[in-house]
């Protein structure tokens, strides 16, 4: 994941990144040392260290043109308020383990590969307002019915359980 993001900081060189993470801890590994540095000398890139702020996730989301995730709740949040978000779906060894799992087609956030990830964020980052509006209206109808009220994680899941049922 860290090497695509540098990737695409330099496939899309306009973009600013910040990447935020759960825990912060990693970054001191020995292991991530090469990939941190790269990241730490990139202009347009930086990863976000500041873990007193409450909420401050949730501030970085609201202040973005796209938001890329493994998924998790907080990109599901974002999706309900009207964030664009793509879900990195994908490691050297897995693919579609979420995607199998949540209802999210056929919507095109769930990337696949690299290279559907860098396509679709340029289409995201085009300056064109109706670039995935299909997709992002049949989220918005579909699984979170319209709201961006901080209960999607619920409706999420009572989604998930009545796919189950059938």
């Amino acid at each position: 994941f860290l090497e695509e993001m540098a990737q695409l900081s330099r496939d899309i060189p306009n973009v600013f990144i910040i990447l935020r993470f759960k825990h912060i801890d990693w970054v001191s590994l020995p292991v991530f040392a090469e990939v941190v540095w790269e990241i730490e000398s990139s202009e347009n890139m930086v990863i976000s260290m500041d873990y007193k702020k409450p909420f401050f996730s949730y501030d970085l989301c609201a202040h973005s043109d796209l938001v890329i995730a493994k998924h998790t709740s907080l990109g599901d949040e974002c999706l309900a308020a009207g964030i664009p978000v793509l879900f990195h779906e994908y490691t050297h060894n897995t693919k579609r383990l979420v995607a199998d799992a949540f209802d999210y087609g056929p919507a095109r956030i769930m990337c696949f590969t690299y290279q559907e990830l860098l396509e679709r964020s340029k289409i995201i980052l085009s300056g064109d307002p109706h670039a995935m509006t299909p997709d992002y209206e049949y989220l918005e109808r579909i699984v979170y019915g319209g709201l961006g009220d901080g209960k999607v994680r619920k409706r999420i899941h009572a989604h998930i359980e009545s796919l189950l049922k059938e």
